[in-house]
């Protein structure tokens, strides 16, 4: 779980680092931000939540990127 806006480092570059370091691709990410931060960003297949939100939603948030990334590892 991460934020979109991060210190000495834009939300994007951590993204991209994580979708192209074979030791952390395969790792579930899900990115909070504004809808304005999160329209900004190429999240390539990583899930989103949109602040404000609910514990509920970031649990269904973070179970869903789970699910689609051991889904992705297996195929």
């Amino acid at each position: 779980v991460m934020d979109a806006v991060l210190p000495g480092m834009n939300g994007q570059e951590l993204v991209d680092q994580f979708e192209t370091d074979p030791e952390t691709a395969s790792i579930p990410l899900v990115v909070l931000g504004t809808q304005e931060e999160l329209d900004e960003l190429d999240v390539n297949g990583f899930a989103t939540l949109t602040k404000p939100f609910a514990l509920p939603q970031l649990h269904a948030a973070i179970e869903h990127a789970v699910t689609v990334r051991l889904a992705g590892a297996t195929s």
